[in-house]
């Protein structure tokens, strides 16, 4: 379906000047497919999977609703972080109203290990929104799982909101997300270490979306 747009498009454009793209063929397409190694399927937009992450982060960095709050991909020099590091912030229009709406109780932070080959962990912000329930407002995608990164992580989100007081703060029982929250956002009233059965339970209100969240992985 994509190489006939692609035929018909170029057919459309044809003019009085014949040039060699006006002769455009099947086959023309499918060697350039094989000779830069573009594949759509499944929206991979590459076979090598830090390539195509790379071109649908400098996709969505063109359009007007750009969710891409932070990448840095492996390979690249930055203060902070090894040239091997990975970092990939999300934040989408949705997600910053619902956290500036209804974020002013509660803030919950969770990781999720091994979602992939990579080993890079899933760090997901969540609020309670209208309903009482667990709204994710914020991904992280990387390979680090420290303060430093963390700290990269709600430093992100201040440039978008700004400073975020909230009365609880609910993470398990690692010193490394509430250092980086303190030291970013200013201390909370309270402290809530969520153990494996309290986690399971706030899980289920945001798991719905994980297809997505797998989604945005094999990007």
């Amino acid at each position: 379906m994509l190489i006939l747009k692609i035929l018909n498009s170029t057919r459309e454009s044809i003019s009085s000047d014949l040039k060699r793209i006006d002769l455009l063929t099947n086959k023309d397409i499918r060697n350039i497919k094989m000779a830069y190694k573009i594949n759509l399927q499944d929206g991979c937009r590459h076979s090598d999977d830090a390539t195509s992450v790379d071109i649908w982060v400098k996709e969505c960095e063109k359009s007007d609703c750009n969710p891409i709050l932070f990448y840095k991909p492996q390979g690249q020099k930055l203060t902070n972080f090894e040239d091997n590091d990975f970092c990939l912030i999300i934040m989408n229009s949705v997600q910053r109203k619902i956290l500036m709406d209804f974020g002013k109780k509660i803030i919950t932070i969770d990781g999720t290990h091994a979602l992939n080959a990579y080993n890079f962990e899933l760090t997901t912000l969540l609020t309670l929104d209208e309903n009482r329930e667990g709204f994710t407002v914020a991904f992280m995608f990387s390979n680090r799982k420290d303060t430093t990164i963390y700290i990269t992580f709600f430093t992100q989100i201040k440039n978008i909101v700004g400073q975020i007081h909230r009365d609880i703060f609910m993470s398990d029982i690692t010193e490394t997300y509430i250092n980086a929250w303190n030291f970013i956002m200013g201390p909370v009233k309270k402290k809530i270490a969520m153990f494996m059965a309290c986690r399971q339970s706030m899980a289920i209100k945001y798991y719905e979306d994980i297809e997505w969240r797998k989604k945005i992985l094999n990007l």
